[in-house]
């Protein structure tokens, strides 16, 4: 497929998918999917512009999201705006969910174990239970390879939380699917 090297043609093929995107979804759809990848914050007529709505539309669906613990509003002490984000909730259990459909329950407990493992094994050489305590006070470490074990650290104990929501995610759906039942 060519690409359109006028200005003018990318702008129209533009507004054709905006169209298009606005004829196929509600707004609070695209309220949701502007936040969908948000973390620091938008404020109210940010999104707005963004999801094709009008401002006070925005804010009304802003309202639900919050209401569906989807979103949660920020205040910055430097400013009189309110900003909204994706609530780290709704962050969490949308990972867990991810995992709960590309692993076993059994896939999800043997890497609970696998990563528990892994940070015992960074516990016993740094003597710590924090990364960031370890790397600091680790004079033997070079700048490269304490930000190397720092982000390892990091990633196993961020993989580990996330994979024992996941796990008893799946154990609680299984229980109240069982309750119901």
């Amino acid at each position: 497929m060519e690409r359109p090297d006028d200005p003018a043609d990318r702008r129209s093929i533009n507004d054709d998918l905006k169209a298009q995107w606005k004829a196929k979804t509600s707004p609070k759809e695209r309220v949701r999917s502007v936040l969908r990848t948000v973390y620091d914050g938008l404020r109210a007529d940010e999104i707005a512009e963004k999801a094709l709505v009008a401002e006070s539309t925005a804010r009304k669906r802003l309202e639900q999201l919050i209401e569906e613990g989807y979103v949660e509003s920020v205040s910055r002490s430097n400013s009189r705006a309110t900003l909204y984000r994706r609530s780290p909730e709704s962050l969490i259990l949308e990972e867990a969910h991810v995992l709960i459909e590309e692993h076993t329950r059994q896939e999800l407990a043997e890497t609970v174990s696998q990563l528990e493992r892994e940070l015992e094994t960074f516990r016993v050489e740094y003597g710590t239970d924090d990364p960031e305590t370890a790397v600091l006070s680790t004079g033997a470490l070079s700048e490269s390879t304490g930000n190397e074990v720092l982000h390892d650290w990091q990633s196993v104990r961020r993989d580990l939380q996330f994979h024992r929501v996941a796990l008893a995610v799946s154990i609680a759906e299984d229980d109240v699917m069982q309750s119901i039942a």
